[in-house]
């Protein structure tokens, strides 16, 4: 419906019969509302519901949902897809140093530079702290998010600029590849955790992938 200040707003429409003496229906009586403000109170609590409130990125809810929407795509279709969990290095350090305000705006700024370098059908999301995770859909093969964790890795040694700060930090990747490394959800996140936590262990600022039982560098 469109308001008298031209802007298009939502309407609610109720209907209801009048009928004569003798039951016939003769006319009809319509009661219309606005109900714009209540349906964008609902969007945005559906969005709250789904996105990170810091960076505005998908959170676990969200992800979870397109992580099961990709699992069945991929079964169907016979395709790969892949899980890169994401941990920053050094980031207490950050906000030990500089204060939690700079490191709130440093999250934000990581999610921008992940979001700009991943494709429009793949997803980034703050799944908790300073981790990230990237899920990438209909992979054609491992080669394909061995090249997406290296141009990760290239960007993330580029300064994050935030307020007069040129902040220099890294971050430790672990990937799990469906169907190798894990045939659900559970198990593909698990698994690229595991791997993370390999390469945090063994140097961090680089990627592993997960195979079996155990992260091998790639």
């Amino acid at each position: 419906m469109y308001k008298k200040n031209g802007t298009v707003g939502f309407g609610e429409l109720s209907i209801s019969a009048v009928k004569n003496e003798k039951g016939e229906v003769i006319a009809f009586r319509g009661t219309a509302r606005d109900v714009t403000e209540r349906k964008r109170l609902e969007e945005e609590l559906a969005n709250i519901a789904t996105h990170d409130f810091l960076t505005g990125l998908p959170n676990r809810v969200l992800l979870q949902d397109r992580l099961k929407v990709g699992l069945n795509q991929a079964q169907r279709n016979d395709t790969n897809l892949a899980v890169m969990m994401l941990d920053l290095d050094r980031f207490k350090v950050v906000n030990d140093t500089l204060g939690h305000s700079i490191g709130d705006k440093l999250l934000r700024a990581v999610g921008e530079r992940l979001s700009d370098i991943i494709r429009k059908s793949d997803t980034v999301a703050r799944v908790g702290g300073d981790e990230f995770l990237v899920l990438l859909s209909q992979v054609a093969k491992v080669e394909d998010a061995t090249k997406v964790a290296q141009k990760i890795l290239g960007a993330f040694r580029k300064p994050f600029v935030v307020n007069s700060y040129q902040i220099c930090v890294t971050t430790s990747i672990g990937v799990a590849f469906y169907p190798e490394d894990g045939d659900d959800a559970d198990a593909l996140l698990t698994n690229a955790d595991t791997a993370m936590y390999w390469v945090k262990e063994h140097g961090r600022d680089d990627y592993a992938f997960y195979s079996v039982g155990k992260a091998k560098i790639s």
